[in-house]
């Protein structure tokens, strides 16, 4: 286990990652995806082609998948975030994603003093 903390707190850090403003964005993505959409079929209904229709459809066949992902991402990445939580004994619903791995990286760096402090506790008994 302290190797995973160590992989994360180094390695990807989480503690400055706000899972909340993830969810935020993504659902600000969706938002304006529904946006795009409903432009695209107002000016499909015009029946006169044009560029912008065009470009709204490139838009949409190349973003609609990457949003679906995103979404799927972010659902993992909530779901783990609460295993993670729980399994520390915290709740979900009280604990942001910042808070919680701040103190997961602050416990990580001092479990890494420590254990190097070892050897010379010893040498001092």
């Amino acid at each position: 286990m302290a190797s995973s903390l160590t992989f994360y707190s180094t390695s990807l850090r989480l503690d400055i990652v706000s899972l909340e403003n993830v969810v935020t964005d993504v659902s600000d993505l969706e938002k304006n995806m529904e946006v795009v959409k409903k432009e695209c079929e107002m000016r499909s209904k015009d029946r006169t082609p044009s560029q912008s229709l065009n470009i709204l459809r490139d838009f949409l066949n190349n973003s609609e998948e990457k949003l679906k992902r995103l979404r799927a991402d972010t659902k993992v990445a909530q779901e783990a975030f609460n295993e993670c939580v729980e399994y520390f004994g915290e709740s979900p619903r009280m604990t942001d994603a910042n808070t919680f791995f701040s103190l997961l990286v602050r416990f990580t760096r001092s479990f890494k003093v420590s254990r190097k402090n070892i050897p010379h506790v010893h040498r001092l008994r």
